[in-house]
């Protein structure tokens, strides 16, 4: 029964599936860190693959950061808990933050398609190879 489990964990579709996921969840949590949501992005990229991704892009950040104290500030409050500065409005990402998102998704989708693409050719050949 060992060997049998072992072999199943060491065969190419196995492994394939697990890399997929691993690289969906490392995308995801990225994407997370960038928006503050880390543990939502670790689960959306895990269980959706790239459409997770896309949420992950399209979520609000919900903190901020005080530029007085360095303080976390939750979205809408307009002076600090930690030091009671006054809060100026807090800017959207510039235009770099763009450029970083379509990096991400980009060199995802290529860890996470390949392979799902060997996974499927593995497939047809054991199916051809039935017939």
């Amino acid at each position: 029964m060992n060997d049998q489990l072992v072999l199943f964990l060491l065969s190419p579709p196995f492994l394939l599936i697990f890399i997929s996921l691993l690289s969906g969840l490392i995308i995801g949590a990225i994407i997370g860190a960038l928006k503050s949501r880390t543990g939502l992005g670790l689960i959306l990229g895990m269980l959706l693959g790239p459409i997770g991704w896309i949420i992950m892009l399209f979520m609000r950040t919900h903190r901020h950061k005080c530029f007085h104290c360095g303080g976390v500030v939750e979205a809408g409050n307009k002076t600090c808990v930690n030091c009671g500065s006054d809060i100026p409005i807090i800017k959207k990402h510039n235009f770099w933050y763009a450029f970083l998102y379509i990096f991400i998704i980009i060199v995802g989708l290529v860890i996470w398609s390949v392979p799902l693409i060997v996974l499927q050719r593995l497939l047809l050949e054991y199916l051809r190879s039935m017939f």
